[in-house]
């Protein structure tokens, strides 16, 4: 029972469930506002005026009779258009109000899917408390240089994949317009930034003190020859690339969206042991 709910260990935030029927219920009566209740106004008041008319008014065929009939005719054209006149200011003023009455429900639509966005992310990046784990993977355990990204990185947004999949047919257009997906996506990568950059500034003082004791931190017998911190910075640079992979689902282009730019120039540094890795893998 895992699901969006409040109540699921493996949801995106209490309320969130609610938070989308709200937000879709919301955005329904905007757009009925927005288009059915203003267009059934404009049409009552247009049948109003068509009404006024005077069917089967006869022109008059000349003789005395004929004059009040062409007299009533003239003030039915002329009623005609004064009601016109009032009919198009009174519907522009209904549009406008009604249009005031749609700010405030677009408004609750978009802080809903702004909460919503948020709790999403938060269950993505609940994820990356995994990539702390490479440090203890390569430290001191004198294991070869990774030529594999690590097996949490195709979960980092699973849980963006599982919400998608179950609401995404309740994201209206507005949202969907804004690519919240996207939104999404990039909280995450500023957030698998910052733990990297975390990271690798510990695994530096570590091998800054280890220098310090004359300690070397190269292991023995390793085919790849690599320091545990360059097998560290390898295995992110693997793991960084595998997630880039992931991210045209969401419809993020890896290879100009800054944010990820950003995190593989981080781990770029690794590119240098990659290609001696897969060999001795090879062998």
């Amino acid at each position: 029972s895992g699901g969006v709910g409040g109540g699921g260990g493996g949801g995106w935030g209490p309320g969130a469930e609610e938070l989308v029927l709200f937000a879709w219920d919301i955005d329904c009566l905007s757009s009925y506002i927005a288009k059915k209740l203003n267009g059934y106004i404009n049409h009552a008041l247009q049948g109003g005026v068509g009404d006024s008319h005077g069917d089967g008014v006869s022109d008059g065929d000349g003789d005395g009779e004929g004059q009040p009939e062409a007299l009533a005719l003239a003030h039915s054209r002329v009623s005609s258009r004064v009601i016109s006149r009032v009919s198009s200011r009174v519907s522009d003023g209904i549009a406008q109000s009604l249009n005031d009455a749609k700010v405030p429900l677009d408004g609750m639509v978009q802080t809903a899917w702004e909460v919503i966005a948020s709790q999403v992310s938060s269950q993505c990046m609940a994820q990356l408390g995994a990539v702390k784990g490479v440090t203890a993977t390569y430290r001191m355990t004198n294991k070869p240089a990774p030529t594999q990204p690590s097996t949490f990185v195709v979960n980092i947004l699973k849980p963006l994949r599982d919400f998608v999949h179950a609401w995404g047919d309740r994201v209206p257009g507005s949202i969907m317009n804004q690519e919240w997906e996207g939104s999404v996506v990039v909280l995450v990568i500023e957030r698998y930034l910052s733990t990297i950059m975390e990271l690798l500034g510990t695994v530096k003082q570590m091998e800054e003190a280890l220098a310090k004791r004359k300690i070397k931190s190269k292991a023995k017998g390793n085919k790849g020859g690599l320091s545990d911190a360059d097998k560290i910075l390898l295995q992110l640079l693997l793991d960084v690339r595998s997630f880039g992979d992931t991210l045209e689902t969401h419809g993020v282009d890896h290879t100009t969206n800054e944010e990820y730019v950003k995190l593989l120039a981080e781990v770029a540094p690794a590119e240098r042991f990659l290609a001696g890795a897969l060999e001795d893998d090879a062998l």
